[in-house]
């Protein structure tokens, strides 16, 4: 990650997405390094979607993942002819399935039930099915695609009997899917899933077309700069299978930042708390995941704690207790880090505090474009009849 500099910072109008776009294309070469050529890189857009830094992406990987017809309509406008589209969702319209399967490469079916209703269909993509391998690898159930009744893929258990049981007359099943993990920072937990998957389908892999092992990892972290590319060369050379990536939060998460103003400061029961510009409805995971994000400027063990808060009257809307050289004053900036992924996506309207302003960045220049600017006539539109 490139450190935001104050000039950044001082500049724009808070609260504000700050994109570095040169990140986000740093990331995805970084990944695609340690995978190697064998693996097909696709993007999840659930992670971001603000376009005009996707289109500068897209000449850096190979596609898009997309899990709605909106998401996909967007892939396939990103990636154009050339690129490739994949879909999986839990959950599909009817009167999506159609278009769906015109303008996907690959849609992987969450059920056997979901994948016979795309079969009866003529279209071009190609039909897989989405798995469960039922390992945990995320303690907080929440987050977990493997809990106990997920709804995430098919159990092993039973893919493997409905592909055993299938008529061979009948249209093939030519990928797999999965995607069994959430922000894990060890590869060995994506190798010990794989292992389930090859022990369970056995000869059914030597039948397909497409392997996804879906998103979920870190995988800048130093732990896994010589895992991922053994692991894709083995499943492509003894499966003969196109291997697929959907990183997300891995590409997007360092790109962004969230830029704030201080606006008030007081005391309250022996603490100091200094209310913000924004919210967590603008970093909606500090508060789904209940972490403290990663601040500038800021001391961790620095002589003054401050309480930030946000702006809004919800009583948790809180960013945590952090460390500074010196007392916080109304109008000091403060940048959150590590804002790109599931921010922009997930930010709302809630007591109309208007959504960050959105900055694209480049971190080898710093040269800085306002992309959008929201007001209440923006609000409006939210609520209008």
């Amino acid at each position: 990650m490139n450190p935001i500099p104050n000039c950044i910072i001082e500049t724009v109008d808070t609260p504000a997405y700050v994109i570095d776009a040169s990140q986000l294309v740093a990331n995805a070469s970084a990944i695609r390094q340690l995978a190697g050529p064998q693996a097909t890189l696709l993007f999840a857009l659930k992670a971001f979607t603000l376009i005009p830094p996707l289109r500068t992406l897209a000449a850096h990987v190979d596609g898009f993942a997309a899990s709605s017809l909106c998401e996909a309509r967007l892939a396939r406008d990103l990636a154009s002819s050339s690129g490739r589209v994949h879909f999986t969702a839990p959950a599909v319209p009817a009167r999506d399935f159609a278009e769906l399967t015109r303008i996907s490469d690959c849609i992987a079916c969450n059920s056997p039930a979901q994948w016979e209703r795309f079969a009866s269909l003529d279209g071009t993509a190609s039909l897989g099915l989405r798995v469960n391998p039922g390992l945990s690898l995320t303690d907080d159930e929440r987050y977990d695609p493997c809990r106990t009744a997920s709804k995430l893929g098919t159990p092993l258990a039973e893919a493997r009997q409905w592909l055993d049981t299938r008529d061979d007359s009948a249209p093939p099943v030519e990928g797999i899917h999965f995607h069994s993990n959430s922000e894990g920072d060890d590869l060995a937990g994506l190798d010990q899933t794989v292992a389930r998957v090859e022990e369970a389908l056995g000869a059914h892999l030597h039948k397909l077309q497409w392997l996804n092992l879906g998103g979920g990892y870190w995988y800048p972290d130093a732990d896994n700069r010589t895992k991922l590319r053994p692991l894709v060369e083995r499943l492509a050379e003894t499966y003969g299978l196109h291997v697929v990536l959907e990183p997300g939060m891995s590409v997007a998460s360092d790109a962004g930042f969230l830029v704030t103003q201080v606006e008030d400061v007081f005391q309250r029961d022996g603490r100091t708390i200094a209310v913000l510009d924004t919210a967590v409805n603008h970093l909606p995971e500090v508060l789904e995941f209940e972490w403290e994000p990663e601040l500038l400027p800021t001391i961790p063990e620095g002589p003054v704690r401050c309480v930030l808060a946000g702006c809004t009257c919800l009583a948790g809307d809180l960013f945590g207790e952090h460390g500074f050289a010196r007392p916080l004053v109304p109008g000091d900036r403060l940048a959150f880090t590590y804002a790109g992924a599931y921010s922009q996506v997930k930010a709302d309207w809630f007591n109309g505090v208007c959504p960050p302003t959105i900055y694209l960045t480049e971190s080898d220049t710093w040269n800085i474009t306002e992309l959008r600017r929201f007001g209440y006539e923006d609000f409006l539109r939210q609520y209008s009849s």
